[in-house]
């Protein structure tokens, strides 16, 4: 298939892919209004050496530090940081509900770590937020610590202490609309492409002298009552009744009480209604119809 036959496929079936583009565009509207809204605080916790006396010892240390805050992101939702916090705040959900809010990263090459945490409410997420980073902290600093007489060799500082938010991230309404979009328009062409594959059937003349490389001669109108009553024998009925009530009418017209000799007029017009009026010439469709293909398959006569 080029080009012209996805345009031709889109102008005739762009009511299924406006239909389906609707539909799909619904669906993305009813799931973003029906989703919980979810907001986002962050804060962010730089990372240092304890001792740094000379600037070799400094360099040390931050190459020390790079290489370890990546692992100190995991500690983030581990039971120690989230059962303490649970604890402290009196929250009503668990260590691990809670851990399932939190989420942490550190950027390649930085001595950074951002913690992130989602909550319905955004001071709630931002109260989270700041004792998850506090209690994180200290609990980093524990780790390192290797005995009760030595002191740490790393230290966690909040820089950025989390605010709430004002805009939730959950649902995203631009993205889901987007996408409601994508898809529908992505079924509605797939769709309408599969039916025009699948579709066998001659609907228009322009078709069926392409299919068939010849000219079309004439058409035939689809006639709903054909089922019911062909079309020559309604002919005939229709003409009977039209010589039934020009015979009933001549009938009252020039002898009022003459309606016996009326009826058996009626009755011989209707019985001769299928064939050939000799008075107006008229010949049933079925017959024109035939008339018409032997005038126009038979080959003309020399002079006619």
């Amino acid at each position: 298939m080029n080009l012209r036959d996805y345009l031709r496929i889109l102008r005739k079936r762009w009511k299924l892919i406006a239909g389906l583009l609707v539909v799909c565009l619904a669906v993305g509207v009813a799931l973003t209004l029906t989703t919980t809204k979810k907001y986002e605080a962050t804060a962010q916790i730089f990372v240092s050496t304890a001792t740094a006396d000379d600037p070799q010892q400094l360099a040390q240390g931050n190459t020390f530090t790079q290489a370890r805050v990546q692992s100190y992101t995991s500690v983030a939702t581990s039971p120690t940081v989230t059962e303490s916090v649970v604890s402290d705040l009196g929250l009503s959900m668990t260590a691990g509900q809670l851990a399932s809010e939190i989420s942490a990263d550190a950027p390649l090459n930085k001595v950074l770590i951002n913690l992130h945490v989602t909550d319905r409410s955004p001071a709630q997420a931002a109260l989270l937020a700041n004792a998850v980073a506090t209690r994180f902290g200290s609990i980093v600093e524990g780790l390192e610590q290797t005995s009760s007489r030595t002191t740490s060799p790393v230290k966690l500082t909040v820089t950025k202490p989390a605010q709430a938010p004002s805009a939730p991230v959950v649902p995203r309404r631009k993205l889901n609309l987007a996408l409601a979009l994508l898809i529908g328009l992505v079924l509605g062409l797939g769709i309408a492409v599969l039916r025009e594959l699948l579709d066998n059937t001659v609907k228009t003349p322009e078709e069926l002298a392409t299919q068939a490389n010849t000219p079309v001669l004439g058409v035939v109108p689809w006639d709903k009552k054909a089922a019911q009553t062909a079309i020559s024998f309604r002919w005939r009925r229709d003409l009977g009744h039209r010589r039934c009530n020009v015979a009933r009418g001549k009938s009252r017209q020039d002898d009022p009480r003459a309606n016996q000799a009326g009826a058996r007029s009626a009755f011989e017009c209707g019985r001769q209604a299928g064939r050939r009026d000799p008075e107006h010439g008229v010949e049933p469709p079925i017959r024109q119809l035939q008339l018409l293909l032997l005038r126009g398959l038979s080959p003309a006569a020399p002079g006619s």
